[in-house]
């Protein structure tokens, strides 16, 4: 049983692997409006990347493995670094 939260701790997550967009708008349109867009960014999300970033930013050293693409194949992502199994 967990007795807290214990910085620097290696954690494993498994979990959904996803492409988030973000786009950057000055305002949000009103309905059935619309805004330019100032900036578009794409970054790693899906529930599992999420909460492999949280923990990171607790303190904790992250992995997060996951299935990318249709290949069927799994990714480790650590820390930048990424290998397939």
């Amino acid at each position: 049983m967990a007795t807290g939260w214990h910085p620097g701790r290696r954690i494993a997550v498994v979990g959904r692997i996803a492409r988030d967009l973000v786009l950057v708008v000055p305002e949000v349109p009103a309905t059935g409006g619309s805004a330019g867009v100032l900036e578009r960014r794409e970054m790693l999300g899906g529930k599992g990347a999420d909460i492999a970033r949280g923990t990171r930013q607790l303190g904790a050293t992250a992995a997060l493995v996951g299935v990318v693409g249709t290949t069927g194949r799994a990714a480790c992502w650590s820390s930048g670094s990424t290998r397939t199994a």
